[in-house]
């Protein structure tokens, strides 16, 4: 007979029915619709869905909203347009890193909230905001230090 390890996994709906408390250390994965997998570790006393992933989650709350939870690493195509938001109680620990390719022929429309209020730095930053410009790679890295912190990486894409 095999040792096997059988680990927690459910679609989201089925978490989201039973709001259950894994273990002190067992993992629990939770199959998402594009076919990925979101791994959160038990701690024994907190529900599965006040626990962080492992490599963050990035929630598609409605249309082009992005919601970065902790630790999300999300990386888009071309996107026309990108609303970002963030979860209502913000970790002190707290960082996201967002990617994607601005269009040359119309440049990324982004948008985020006026609470958190967001200082940028970094390229293509005035005065703390940050505008997208058209035919960058852009890197977007969000930590919370007792304010919500942005910082903006642009390369040029190599035209074809």
């Amino acid at each position: 007979m095999a040792n096997t390890i059988q680990h927690l996994r459910a679609t989201r709906s089925v978490w989201e029915q039973h709001d259950i408390i894994p273990l002190d250390g067992e993992l629990a994965l939770l199959r998402t619709d594009d076919g990925g997998t979101l791994i959160k570790v038990g701690d024994g006393t907190h529900r599965f869905s006040e626990l962080s992933s492992l490599l963050g989650e990035v929630e598609n709350a409605a249309g082009d909203t992005l919601v970065l939870r902790h630790g999300a690493d999300a990386r888009l195509e071309s996107p026309a347009a990108l609303a970002l938001s963030f979860p209502a109680l913000i970790r002190e620990d707290y960082y996201a890193v967002v990617s994607f390719d601005s269009p040359t022929d119309a440049p990324t429309a982004l948008s985020y909230p006026e609470e958190p209020a967001i200082l940028f730095s970094g390229d293509d930053v005035l005065d703390g905001v940050f505008v997208p410009d058209g035919g960058k790679h852009y890197t977007l890295f969000f930590w919370y230090d007792g304010r919500m912190q942005g910082l903006a990486r642009g390369v040029t894409l190599a035209s074809e």
